[in-house]
């Protein structure tokens, strides 16, 4: 994958209903704390939601001119420069390696762009591929909210990971290994 086909473009009004088609998508919506259908007026009421926050910035992932995911990012503790994100490749067919560039590029924008300090991140404790992900990009595990959500006919722990802007230069020039 080439760096400089990549890039983050602001979530607009236009991208309504691709989002809805990614969220409603099976794979992505098991992986979710609501793993529900997403009907089309709970979707338009939480679009707007996010487009109305001056906390939340919702990003599209682009690659050569092709949307393939999404990045959201919210500020928690504005003092404390904290935050929490959220991602997924809603392009079905979409090439090895996407996800690593959308978390690269939302990454960079979360440290470098908005200068925060401390990344948090929430993963159901069966969605081992997000575990070995959060890990991979440099997340580190914090802790384990125990039986925190039910879903699934049953109470499901939620790993909790964190990462510091102070090792993202670290693990910058790592991820960079994967683009040319």
């Amino acid at each position: 994958m080439k760096k400089n086909l990549m890039k983050l473009i602001d979530v607009t009004e236009e991208h309504i209903e691709l989002i809805y088609n990614w969220r409603n998508q099976p794979n992505i919506r098991s992986v979710m704390y609501d793993s529900e259908p997403i009907n089309w007026d709970k979707h338009v009421a939480w679009f707007n939601s996010i487009l109305k926050n001056d906390m939340k910035y919702v990003k599209i992932f682009i690659y050569d001119q092709v949307p393939y995911g999404v990045g959201n990012f919210s500020l928690k503790n504005k003092k404390n420069e904290i935050g929490e994100w959220g991602f997924y490749i809603g392009e079905q067919n979409a090439p090895k390696g996407m996800g690593t560039a959308l978390a690269y590029k939302m990454l960079e924008y979360i440290f470098e762009d908005l200068n925060i300090r401390k990344l948090c991140a929430e993963v159901l404790e069966f969605n081992e591929k997000s575990i070995r992900f959060h890990e991979k990009v440099g997340f580190q595990k914090e802790g384990i909210l125990r039986e925190h959500i039910y879903l699934n006919n049953c109470y499901c722990n939620i790993h909790l990971f964190s990462y510091f802007k102070k090792d993202w230069n670290k693990s910058k020039a790592q991820l960079e290994k994967y683009f040319n």
